[in-house]
């Protein structure tokens, strides 16, 4: 994670510190589906946009699970993708168009 927020070795992450690293759409929606998830002891994936402490804008692809004792949820676990690459080979819906 440290490399994939270019955070340095030996200083402390803080998750305040880390979600404010994400555009604001992205981190809205992180917050929603984490409390989601927490409430439902559920999972979910996304795509977020972050900008790193070295002021690179990426792209990431978050996994996320829930998990649970006695029927409650004690905590999220999960990996986060760097996959700036692999959106901007993506086809546009555009581009689509012209393959059809």
């Amino acid at each position: 994670m440290r490399e994939l927020f270019a955070i340095p070795e030996g200083y402390r992450l803080i998750r305040a510190e880390t979600v404010a690293m994400y555009v604001d759409e992205s981190r809205d929606l992180l917050e929603e589906l984490r409390a989601e998830a927490i409430a439902q002891r559920g999972s979910f994936t996304m795509e977020a946009r972050i900008r790193r402490l070295d002021g690179d804008l990426r792209t990431i692809r978050l996994f996320a699970d829930t998990a649970c004792r006695g029927g409650r949820a004690t905590h999220l676990y999960g990996t986060k993708q760097d996959i700036s690459d692999e959106v901007l080979i993506r086809p546009t819906a555009a581009a689509r168009l012209h393959y059809r």
